[in-house]
């Protein structure tokens, strides 16, 4: 299986959305979301997470990946 089927299998099994870290704990290359960036497979969400056109779009899950990235919990 390629990287571009891994990608896609992963989007099937995950609402639709994957983020740069878990391609990099995959080790897919980057890459690979700019190339379906212009196929216009996938979206830019946010800095780090894509959503393909079928995914489920869950503003609290962006809300709350931003705020962990962003936050230091004391």
């Amino acid at each position: 299986m390629n990287y571009k089927d891994k990608i896609l299998e992963y989007l099937k099994n995950n609402n639709g959305i994957i983020t740069i870290q878990h391609c990099r704990e995959e080790g897919i290359p980057t890459i690979y979301l700019t190339r379906l960036l212009r196929e216009n497979i996938l979206t830019r969400i946010d800095r780090g997470i894509y959503i393909s056109k079928d995914g489920d779009y869950d503003e609290y899950y962006f809300f709350h990946r931003k705020i962990q990235k962003d936050c230091i919990f004391l």
